[in-house]
């Protein structure tokens, strides 16, 4: 039984050959175009064969990394092997404001929130108007208990997408949450609310 990289390697020059009377792409693009397929197809494990046979034939191709690093998060949640796809994707492109999102998202998923704070950073400092990572730093900050911080990130993202109503939520759960630490600490100072 051949192994999925032979697979995928006989694949890609079955498919250059019969192209090869068109202007065609290279093998390794070629390998690239076919994992993309197969990731639109939800089959992640042939995807990487042909991600991996797209590294191998150029491994400058960042989008290969990022790509690979996505079916790993998404086959038995391989989130370290992701993130070394990402760290490597970003060496190649280190402004493209994508990849740090994505492994944002990979360190969140181990627990390495400060990790992921790192790359929220990032994001907003490559992109500024993205309103969702101001929503997801928001998030982070919520889970740290570090609810002014979110607020601020909730009310940036609000100035930036006005019309979504989640983001007026989250901020509203943050105020209630923020309320809620003060009314604790509160009493634990010894003030007594009034009924």
């Amino acid at each position: 039984m051949p192994s999925r990289i032979t697979r995928a390697v006989a694949i890609s020059l079955v498919l250059s050959i019969s192209s090869a009377t068109a202007v065609t792409a290279s093998p390794a693009q070629d390998a690239y175009e076919n994992g993309t397929r197969l990731v639109d197809k939800h089959d992640y494990v042939e995807a990487i064969a042909f991600l991996n046979l797209a590294i191998t034939l150029d491994p400058k191709n960042a989008n290969a990394y990022a790509k690979r690093g996505n079916c790993f998060c998404l086959v038995n949640k391989q989130y370290q092997n992701a993130i070394e796809d990402y760290t490597k994707a970003i060496v190649i492109e280190p402004k493209n404001w994508q990849f740090h999102a994505l492994r944002a998202d990979a360190y969140f998923n181990l627990g390495l929130h400060e990790k992921m704070r790192e790359d929220i950073n990032m994001v907003i400092s490559l992109n500024p108007k993205n309103s969702a990572a101001y929503r997801v730093r928001g998030d982070l900050n919520v889970a740290q208990s570090q609810y002014r911080k979110a607020i601020e990130d909730y009310t940036k993202a609000i100035s930036l997408a006005p019309s979504n109503a989640e983001y007026y939520s989250l901020r509203a759960e943050a105020y209630e949450k923020l309320a809620e630490e003060d009314r604790s600490m509160s009493v634990k100072l010894g003030h007594k609310s009034e009924p």
